[in-house]
């Protein structure tokens, strides 16, 4: 919830599909991050573009694709956040209902149960059980219209504890950790 940094009413809520741990970190302690580390800083701001070219995409998703190509999309998406995708296959657990999925493309299951049920017949998607296996995401990336590049940067950052300056507060100087 960055966007609390400069904007301090609340636009929206989050909801955890399973368990989780949260953690608030007050804006006091993330200002001094950035003042001591810039990598911190540069991190975050990364992570709210990343926010905003992720709902961008949505936008479309869910604005513009017909039904199939919106659940591909979101199947495409998820293979990638899970690190899931190989050479021979793409493979990952995603135990979600079709009711979650419809809310997620904004269709109603129905849609969603014949989207999936005609790319389980052209042989692009399979999902049962909560296990979502994709025989070719090529080929699924093309009909979803996907292009992982709103995904952001897999670019290291510019800032590494090497080339950190030592912080500026008064007191005993602190050393980065890893």
């Amino acid at each position: 919830d960055l966007q609390t940094f400069v904007l301090p009413t609340k636009t929206f809520t989050l909801r955890a599909m399973g368990e989780c741990e949260v953690q608030r970190i007050p804006h006091e302690a993330l200002q001094a991050a950035f003042r001591d580390y810039p990598g911190i800083a540069e991190a975050l701001f990364r992570a709210v573009v990343l926010d905003a070219n992720i709902t961008a995409e949505w936008v479309v998703n869910v604005g513009r694709r017909p039904a199939k190509q919106r659940i591909a999309h979101i199947f495409c998406e998820m293979a990638i956040k899970n690190g899931a995708v190989q050479r021979d296959r793409t493979r990952f657990l995603f135990p979600v209902t079709q009711t979650i999925l419809g809310d997620a493309a904004g269709i109603s299951p129905v849609h969603v149960n014949r989207s999936i049920q005609s790319l389980r017949k052209e042989g692009l998607l399979f999902f049962e059980q909560g296990i979502v296996e994709i025989p070719d995401l090529e080929a699924l990336q093309r009909l979803a219209g996907f292009d992982a590049n709103y995904m952001g940067s897999t670019e290291p950052l510019r800032f590494s504890n090497e080339l950190l300056p030592e912080p500026t507060t008064v007191g005993e100087p602190r050393t980065p950790t890893n």
